[in-house]
């Protein structure tokens, strides 16, 4: 039964707890890769660049945007999420929308007019600020709870080895006596068997 119960306490911390920081932390990769890759869009406009390397860029964060829509959906996903986590969850799930359609304002305002798309990216840097705080938190969350299964389930892991000596020297006990009380209850019989047969002779 305390196997059992360990098995279940690192099945929580794999399946669960991991998945959740696992998870968030690709989140995170993913949205801080998007937010330079923005910056590198902007910067390549502003700098004279020519259209095609422009164009690489938004391919490329076009194709990490998808990706953390990806992210968002495992995240969202996560199991045994206690009422806080899933608090955050939704409002990662709000301002990564938020921030990705301040993003495509913001490129789309780029194509018309450079000068006006810049003071645009305070709007996207504000919510990106928002989801990274949000996004570490769950973070801290996941390894707080982690450590806490990994220490119960030490604990528990020790108590299984204390019972388990304990009844390991229990049982050698019981032999012991059992041993002496067999062999008492064999060699007193025996004892008397052999007194009358030498009376006898």
């Amino acid at each position: 039964n305390a196997l059992k119960s360990d098995k279940k306490t690192l099945n929580e911390i794999v399946e669960i707890k991991f998945e959740l920081y696992k998870s968030s932390s690709k989140l995170l990769i993913d949205v801080d890769l998007y937010n330079s890759i923005m910056y590198k869009v902007f910067s390549y406009a502003t700098g004279g660049y020519e259209q095609t390397q422009i164009d690489e860029q938004l391919v490329l964060l076009t194709k990490v945007g998808k990706q953390m829509d990806k992210d968002l959906k495992v995240l969202l996903a996560a199991k045994g999420t206690d009422a806080k986590t899933q608090k955050i969850l939704k409002r990662v799930e709000k301002n990564q929308k938020e921030y990705l359609g301040a993003v495509v304002d913001a490129l789309d305002m780029l194509t018309v007019d450079v000068g006006m798309a810049t003071p645009m990216l305070s709007v996207t840097d504000e919510v990106f600020l928002m989801l990274n705080q949000d996004l570490k938190h769950i973070e801290e969350i996941a390894d707080k709870e982690n450590q806490m299964s990994y220490e119960s389930a030490l604990k528990k892991i020790d108590s299984t080895l204390y019972t388990l000596y304990t009844l390991t020297a229990i049982a050698f006990v019981l032999s012991f006596l059992i041993i002496v009380a067999v062999t008492n209850s064999i060699k007193t019989p025996l004892n008397k068997f052999q007194n009358g047969l030498l009376e006898f002779f």
